[in-house]
């Protein structure tokens, strides 16, 4: 008896990971039908894109560095050990730190405020889908203030929200996560950067950031563009402090779990030329 419910178990599980692979198939072709017919979108002409980096993981990183590249976007980085020769001549420097001062250091090492984008990225974390270029048209397509590329099914997350949906262009929510990918328009920089105090890892800061809808800030997410974080989440640091600080958080906020607070709040669809949430409203910012 318990062996045939395990076998039904498995059964349904499989059929369902079928379904769901079925479903992204179909997606990836009229998606893939729309940037046909509308043509590649125009690179923006300036963004900085910002990285912490472990040499180990440098040619895991590289594929978004070379876009960067290519497209004469500034890029800046940061090494917490040896700097990779692949990396060098945009490494700033190196040695040992939590991310978001790191991060503040990188800012602080040259003017930020002219660019159109701010790119954030981990070094464990590659595009499955797409460029940073399609991604950064799309979040300005659909007024995103802060947006993410979609976790593709495979890739190690701690949220559902940022799982990419099927069918969809872009998604609006209420949770942008602090990583692997995400990036800041320019019309809200001074509200994102520098990043606050306190936060080492960042865990916590998508609170704060949902507080900036009230103010009149766009959060979402990205799905033409997909995403592949290919460690487990907290793998490589110590969680339980920036837990803890997340706690505090939520208890100001009435809530027991993040995920209490996610929500999304729209969804852009492939045969539309705009998403509804724009239909009333303004541009980025």
């Amino acid at each position: 008896m318990i062996q045939n419910v395990r076998h039904v178990i498995r059964l349904r599980t499989r059929l369902r990971q079928l379904a769901l692979l079925i479903m992204q198939f179909a997606s990836r072709l009229v998606l893939s039908s729309r940037l046909r017919r509308e043509g590649l979108p125009l690179s923006p002409r300036s963004v900085l894109l910002l990285a912490i980096y472990r040499n180990k993981n440098a040619l895991i990183i590289l594929p978004l560095i070379r876009e960067a590249q290519d497209r004469g976007w500034e890029i800046r980085l940061w090494a917490l050990d040896e700097i990779h020769p692949s990396l060098a001549a945009f490494s700033v420097g190196s040695g040992t730190g939590a991310k978001f001062p790191l991060l503040n250091s990188l800012l602080g090492s040259g003017n930020w405020s002219d660019f159109e984008w701010v790119v954030v990225a981990d070094d464990d974390v590659k595009l499955e889908r797409g460029s940073l270029r399609v991604f950064l048209h799309t979040a300005e397509e659909a007024g995103l203030s802060v947006a993410q590329p979609a976790h593709s099914p495979l890739s190690y997350r701690g949220h559902n929200i940022n799982l990419v949906v099927p069918f969809s262009v872009a998604h609006l929510t209420t949770f942008v996560e602090n990583g692997p990918i995400f990036a800041v328009h320019r019309s809200w920089f001074d509200r994102f950067f520098p990043f606050p105090d306190g936060y080492a890892m960042g865990w916590g800061l998508e609170l704060l950031w949902m507080d900036l809808i009230k103010t009149g800030a766009r959060l979402g997410i990205v799905d033409l563009v997909t995403m592949r974080h290919v460690n487990p989440i907290a793998g490589q640091y110590a969680a339980l402090p920036e837990l803890e600080r997340v706690q505090e958080l939520l208890r100001a906020r009435g809530a027991k779990s993040i995920h209490e607070l996610e929500h999304t709040l729209g969804v852009w669809r492939p045969w539309q030329r705009r998403p509804d949430w724009l239909s009333t409203s303004g541009p980025v910012g």
